[in-house]
């Protein structure tokens, strides 16, 4: 979230005072402790998030099966909804052909 909505929510709240509009005032509030919310999920939705990889053996021949495992601990009380990896195999990891 951009500071574009933490000055919308301050502007609705300033023209709420003035036109003594209490709902607009409860609109302007929310705006803006959801942009709190938001803040704070921002800064602590990835701490204490382990992420591991591991295979099942350091050495390899061609056309052995290898397993690749991967781990994902979410170790905090804050929930967090999904998580994508975009993790792919590059060439070090490619015996060449000889």
């Amino acid at each position: 979230m951009g500071q574009g909505w933490l000055l919308l929510s301050a502007a609705i709240i300033v023209l709420a005072a003035i036109l003594r509009q209490g709902s607009l005032l409860l609109v302007g509030i929310l705006l803006l402790i959801l942009y709190g919310a938001a803040q704070i999920w921002a800064k602590y939705a990835l701490r204490r998030v382990e992420y591991t990889r591991r295979l099942s053996t350091t050495h390899a021949f061609f056309g052995d099966e290898v397993t690749f495992e991967i781990s994902l601990a979410n170790r905090k009380v804050l929930l967090s909804l999904g998580y994508r990896s975009r993790k792919s195999l590059t060439s070090s990891w490619y015996c060449p052909r000889q």
